[in-house]
This record gives structure tokens, C-alpha cells and sequence, in this order.
């Protein structure tokens, strides 16, 4: 009886496990309805878009130290505006100040976008390294929110003064 009673519990436990597999198997599987699948949808989608384009000018602002008497000759190269910005790994030096620096003081960089009528600009604040073999290195903060305003189109602009 008690041998019956094994074969019985092991044949339910290997029913039940394959139940459980094969209805596992069943939640997972997806199914797509091919018949229903609306074609004339995804067209019209992509033909509700219609493309145009817009010229932007982007602008980008910002100060920087420049040995003074490369300055006052109007001597100075591409290479005395060349900002390099610090490695976040090696941001630590520069802030512990263990590289050797000439001068280290705040920057501040505005970035402006105009596009048609509308104006947007933003700011971030960071500070200058300006290293003794004369590389500049800057550790730049975040950027503010682009502030944006409507004003007149350039093209606005000029018709109003070929009418004056």
C-alpha cells in the first residue's frame, strides 16, 4: 500500500509539474493578431508629419584670461582662447590645489540660439585653472534653464527696414 501510495504522489507531483510548465510556457508566449493589424494607420502617421527646416545661430560667450601684454599687442593665438575642460577624475588636484596654477578665478559662459522670431539663451558659472605651462583647463557647473522669448523674425526685421 505504502509502495502504491509513492507511485500515486510521484505520478500527481509529475502531472501537476507539467500543468505548471506548460501553462508558464502559455502566460509567456505573446500573440499577434496578423489579420487585424491596421496598415492604413502607420501610413497615415507618417504622412501627417510634414518636414520643414529653419536655420539656427548658436552663439557661445564667455571671458578669459590672456597674458596682458599678448593682449595689448593684439598678439594672442587660437591657442590663448583653447579651453580645456577638467577630467572628472582629476578634478581633485585642481581643487586641493596640487597642480601649479598661474591665476584661478570664476568664469561664466552664456549660450545663445536664435531660430525665426523666437531668442533663447542660458548660463553656467564654473571656474578658470590657468596652468603654469599654459594650458587653461575649466571646471564647468550646470546649465541654467533656457530662457526663450518671441520677438520678431530676421526676416521680419529687415522688411521693416527696407519700408523706412
Amino acid at each position: 500500500m505504502v509502495k502504491k501510495f509513492v507511485f500515486v504522489s510521484f505520478l500527481c507531483l509529475s502531472v501537476v509539474s507539467s500543468l505548471v510548465s506548460f501553462s508558464a510556457k502559455n502566460v509567456n508566449a505573446q500573440h499577434t493578431d496578423v489579420f487585424n493589424i491596421d496598415f492604413d494607420k502607420t501610413k497615415t502617421d507618417k504622412e501627417k508629419i510634414k518636414k520643414g527646416s529653419i536655420e539656427v545661430t548658436e552663439c557661445v560667450t564667455y571671458n578669459i584670461a590672456i597674458d596682458k601684454e599678448k593682449l595689448d599687442k593684439n598678439d594672442f593665438s587660437v591657442y590663448d582662447l583653447e579651453l580645456l575642460e577638467v577630467p572628472t577624475e582629476e578634478f581633485s588636484k585642481f581643487a586641493w590645489h596640487q597642480v601649479n596654477l598661474i591665476t584661478e578665478e570664476p568664469i561664466s559662459e552664456t549660450q545663445t540660439r536664435q531660430a525665426g522670431h523666437l531668442n533663447c539663451s542660458r548660463t553656467r558659472k564654473g571656474t578658470l585653472y590657468w596652468v603654469a605651462d599654459g594650458k587653461k583647463y575649466v571646471h564647468w557647473g550646470h546649465w541654467t534653464f533656457w530662457k526663450c522669448d518671441k520677438g520678431e523674425s530676421a526676416d521680419a526685421a529687415k522688411d521693416e527696414d527696407e519700408k523706412k
